[in-house]
C-alpha cells in the first residue's frame, strides 16, 4: 500500500515539478538571450533582466528539490560505508531519511513564516514590481514537497505487521 502511494507521488512529482523547473530554465534562457542581444545588438538590456534571472534562478533550486529528494539524490559522504555492518544499513538509511525530512522541515517552517512576513508588508521587486510573496509561498510548498517526500522514503520498507499484499 505504502508503496502504490510512493509510485502516485513518484509519478506526480516527476512530471510536475520537472516540467516546472524545465519551463523556468526555459524562460530563465530566454531571458539570458533577450538580454545579451539586447545589450549587444541594439545598445538597449532587457530591464528587470537580472531581477528576473535572480527569481527564476532560485525557483529552479526549489523546483527540483523534490525530484532531488525523491532520486535519493542529494549531497553524501559515504566515508562510514565501509564500516557499518549490513544488518544496520536499512536502520541507517531510515535515520538519514528521517533527519532529512526535519532539516526539510525546518527549513519549510523558516520559508512560511518569511512568506507571511513577505505577504504582510506587500514587498514587490524594485524594477519589475514582481509579488515576493508569491515567489516565497512556492518556495515553501516545493520544501513542503521534498520534506513529505522524505518521510514517504524513510518509512518506504519499514517492516510492518500488516500482511503483505
Amino acid at each position: 500500500m505504502a508503496s502504490q502511494r510512493l509510485k502516485r507521488v513518484d509519478s506526480l512529482v516527476r512530471y510536475s515539478f520537472g516540467v516546472i523547473a524545465a519551463a523556468l530554465l526555459f524562460v530563465l534562457m530566454t531571458v539570458t538571450c533577450l538580454d545579451v542581444i539586447g545589450r549587444y545588438v541594439f545598445e538597449r538590456p532587457l530591464s528587470g533582466a537580472f531581477e528576473l534571472s535572480e527569481i527564476i534562478l532560485s525557483m529552479i533550486v526549489y523546483a527540483a528539490l523534490p525530484l532531488i529528494t525523491l532520486n535519493k539524490e542529494h549531497v553524501t559522504i559515504d566515508l562510514l560505508d565501509r564500516y557499518i555492518p549490513e544488518k544496520a544499513v536499512g536502520a541507517l538509511r531510515l535515520l538519514i531519511n528521517l533527519m532529512t525530512a526535519a532539516v526539510l522541515s525546518l527549513v519549510t517552517y523558516a520559508l512560511f513564516q518569511k512568506t507571511g512576513q513577505i505577504f504582510g508588508s506587500g514587498m514587490r521587486t524594485d524594477t519589475l514590481f514582481i509579488p515576493l510573496g508569491i515567489v516565497s509561498a512556492l518556495m515553501t510548498a516545493a520544501t513542503t514537497m521534498a520534506a513529505v517526500i522524505a518521510v514517504m522514503l524513510a518509512f518506504e520498507r519499514a517492516p510492518s505487521n500488516a500482511p503483505s499484499e
